[in-house]
């Protein structure tokens, strides 16, 4: 793996969602439940020694390894002679497990189900996120700081650091961990737990990962100078333990080469994290010298319950854990991205949605929905995705809608980043962009706390404003007016189609003055500030390339709107008297003819200043692309006019209705 630009520290760029700031700030550990908490603390424990061994017996799954009985037995029982506790090595970890087991006895109180062996069900974490309005939080909460008790050792020398590192292969990320297990095993007794996304679109990542560890794991194992203990646990819904502790580097490999695959297609990559910390991390039987702790999680998915994110961040800061992980870059100012998934049943392309996570704390980027897009009548977006048209794939459709962005997602970083440990960019050779480390650099998101980002968001308005519209823009419907009208049905007559165009041009005209009302609103925003003196003060490349694009895109839309409305006008003041007789079907392309004349020409050329300055200003980055995007078609409308036959006839039978596929969850 190849860092880029490991060690440096991102500034403040960024912003966040409405129930994440909710739940970041909402507050715990009321003293009133203290003794409660301690005592049901102590029932849970007795209650656990009394049943756990029974429990983990009759959970216990053979595991495919090339070890025999006598090696397992000698296994166990040299971790238990190892790790045993000495009284003298107890503080400072008697004082973190003492306090994970109040962490556990909460955990366990909450509904689960036991669903396999050594598996246990999590509680539903999977959310609609929104980013946030950002006046519901007061000053003193935005900037409150949590500082928590933890020790030190050489695996934490980069806590508090954004390390950012790329590989192109399973087998480049093997080559990374080999290096960090052989570096923590020369520093002494490691717990290592290996977190791993077991879905189905994993399975082959994997047994690449398993075969580059192997030989490492081997070596480490027989060097007696340390010793390195392993679990290697799946997730997805639930948690699932597929090797208990062991030193065996070869079950290590084989556990993790046999992952069995989920087909939940959910990704509780937060609640799976915490259940670790405390239920392995946070065992007992690990109290003895200082050992170092390490969970590497690997996911192509940033996680369906990422409100936990604070939550999870101060229980493995509070473990001394550090986390390493292996994940997708992050959509552009989106929760969503797709995977391409060619259906074996009908041969077809479908574009199936995943969970990659946004870059950023706060939404920065607008959807504004590009117009001319060109989607066939027959293509069903709802059922195969987004469009794709000649587009690459990393477009995230000819909207844009879920562009990859290049950079790692937030939560994941940021979980990383706090514990000390390094995120590492995985993205598929056909599901990657273009974009180097290098010429983003400087365009980097902020991974700080959401309540250090926004107050100092708020010394910018044109950087609040920016998030305004990003909000608005993601609520609201900014979808195009229609710019198609085609007949009911093959060779359908002048007279009837003039009458069902009629009807739809007044159902258009309506929505285009409502989506009017919006963009003016988007643009009140920036009523007050000097947009020009704003952007220049502000030394941040991502804000000013973000302000250019926004306001550009605003302008153009609402030229293209006037522009619209004056199309169809003109079209029904003469009520079709220039269409052929045997028009059935009208299409209004672009044109550099605006019927607007001086006002719209102005507008349009504001406009094109802001984007051109946007594309010119931040080339190798997505906001070149995104500008370049609005930048393609003219903002006039032209009325083409086309007549669809009647469909010859054919003997041949009906064709036989396709039944609809079902699609795979990733």
């Amino acid at each position: 793996m190849k860092p880029s630009s490991a060690n440096c520290e991102v500034g403040p760029k960024l912003g966040g969602f409405n129930r994440f700031a909710h739940a970041l700030k909402a507050k715990r550990h009321v003293s009133s439940l203290i003794s409660s908490l301690i005592i049901h603390g102590v029932l849970f424990l007795v209650l656990a020694v009394w049943f756990f061994p029974v429990i983990a017996e009759s959970w216990r799954t053979p595991i495919d390894a090339t070890v025999s009985q006598q090696e397992e037995a000698t296994d166990l029982k040299d971790i238990e002679s190892a790790f045993e506790l000495d009284a003298s090595d107890a503080s400072p970890y008697q004082t973190i497990v003492e306090g994970l087991d109040s962490l556990r006895a909460q955990f366990s109180a909450q509904p689960v189900a036991q669903t396999a062996v050594l598996k246990t069900r999590l509680p539903s974490g999977a959310v609609e996120v929104d980013f946030p309005s950002v006046n519901e939080m007061t000053d003193a909460e935005l900037t409150q700081r949590i500082e928590l008790p933890m020790t030190s050792m050489a695996i934490h020398e980069h806590r508090g650091e954004t390390r950012v590192a790329e590989a192109d292969s399973a087998g480049q990320i093997s080559s990374g961990l080999t290096g960090q297990l052989n570096s923590i095993a020369h520093d002494g007794d490691s717990l290592i737990v290996w977190l791993l996304d077991q879905s189905l679109s994993m399975q082959k990542d994997l047994k690449v990962l398993s075969d580059g560890l192997k030989e490492t794991l081997v070596a480490i194992e027989a060097d007696k100078t340390h010793r390195m203990i392993h679990y290697v646990v799946a997730f997805g819904d639930s948690v699932n333990v597929i090797q208990d502790a062991t030193s065996k580097g070869k079950k290590v490999a084989s556990a993790i080469y046999n992952m069995p695959p989920s087909t939940s297609g959910v990704e509780n990559t937060f609640q799976a994290t915490e259940w670790a910390i405390i239920n392995l991390f946070g065992n007992r039987k690990w109290l003895g010298r200082p050992k170092q702790m390490l969970l590497v999680i690997w996911t192509d998915e940033s996680g369906d319950d990422i409100l936990r994110l604070e939550d999870t961040i101060r229980l493995c800061r509070q473990a001394n854990v550090r986390v390493d992980i292996i994940g997708p870059s992050a959509v552009l100012g989106s929760q969503q991205g797709y995977s391409k998934f060619l259906h074996p049943e009908d041969n077809r392309v479908y574009y199936l949605p995943v969970t990659r996570g946004p870059d950023t704390a706060f939404r920065e980027k607008p959807y504004l929905p590009y117009w001319h897009r060109g989607v066939p009548w027959d293509y069903d977006e709802s059922i195969r995705g987004p469009f794709q048209g000649t587009s690459p794939q990393w477009y995230g459709g000819s909207d844009m809608k879920s562009m990859l962005s290049g950079f790692s997602p937030y939560a994941l970083t940021r979980l990383a980043k706090e514990t000390g440990g390094v995120y590492t960019l995985f993205d598929r050779p056909g599901d990657r962009a273009p974009f180097s480390q290098q010429s983003i650099q400087d365009y980097r998101p902020d991974y700080r706390h959401i309540a250090e980002i926004d107050a100092e968001n708020r010394l910018y308005p044109l950087r609040m404003a920016i998030q305004g519209v990003a909000e608005v823009t993601w609520k609201e419907d900014f979808s195009p007016p229609q710019l198609a009208f085609r007949p009911q049905y093959g060779g359908q007559p002048s007279s009837e189609f003039a009458i069902i165009l009629s009807r739809e041009m007044k159902e258009e005209i309506a929505r285009c003055e409502m989506l009017v009302h919006r963009i003016e609103r988007c643009q009140a925003l920036f009523e007050s500030i000097n947009v020009d003196e704003a952007r220049t003060s502000d030394r941040s490349h991502r804000w000013r390339a973000w302000t250019d694009l926004t306001v550009g895109r605003l302008l153009t839309l609402g030229v293209r709107l006037r522009e619209y409305l004056l199309t169809l006008e003109a079209l029904a003041a003469n009520e079709f008297a220039l269409m052929s007789p045997q028009t059935n079907s009208i299409s209004l392309v672009p044109s550099g003819i605006l019927r607007g004349g001086e006002p719209s020409a102005l507008v349009a050329a504001k406009a094109k200043t802001f984007l051109e300055r946007c594309v010119e200003e931040n080339r190798g980055t997505p906001w070149q692309y995104l500008a370049e995007r609005e930048l393609q078609h003219p903002v006039g409308l032209q009325i083409v006019q086309s007549h669809v036959p009647v469909p010859p006839r054919s003997s041949a039978p009906a064709p036989i209705p396709q039944k609809r596929v079902v699609l795979p969850n990733l």
